[in-house]
């Protein structure tokens, strides 16, 4: 399973000094602005911008990665996730990690695990999830 991000705009929750991580969760985990979104202060393997995505503590090396899951299922594969609130989740499939094709309509997040099923499993697949900040 591979983990995607989209980078879109963020206009609820200002950015202002452009490092693509809401000013709110930097103060909020940092005390500060500014942090560097590719820094990795707790040495845990995640950077500072995808802590945020993934909404986990990027101070904390035991706080947890979200994990995903995929499973056989009549009529497909269902691929399950978490989410949270305030992103939104675009499951996407590809048999060739170049052109990749959305399963499903995007999904707002509620903090609870979310799943579409992928009904067309006749061949080796590749999944990922698209998240946004909503």
């Amino acid at each position: 399973i591979v983990m995607g991000f989209d980078l879109g705009s963020d206009l609820d929750h200002p950015d202002t000094n452009g490092n693509r991580i809401p000013d709110a969760w930097e103060t909020e985990n940092f005390g500060a602005i500014g942090v560097d979104p590719d820094a990795d202060p707790d040495n845990d393997g995640v950077s500072n911008f995808r802590e945020f995505l993934f909404g986990t503590n990027p101070n904390s090396a035991s706080s947890n990665r979200p994990s995903t899951t995929l499973a056989p299922e009549s009529g497909g594969y269902r691929f399950v996730f978490p989410t949270l609130p305030g992103r939104v989740y675009q499951p996407q499939v590809s048999t060739d990690l170049t052109s990749w094709s959305s399963i499903g309509s995007s999904l707002p997040g509620d903090g609870n695990e979310r799943s579409v099923l992928d009904t067309d499993p006749g061949q080796r697949k590749f999944y990922r999830i698209l998240i946004t900040p909503q």
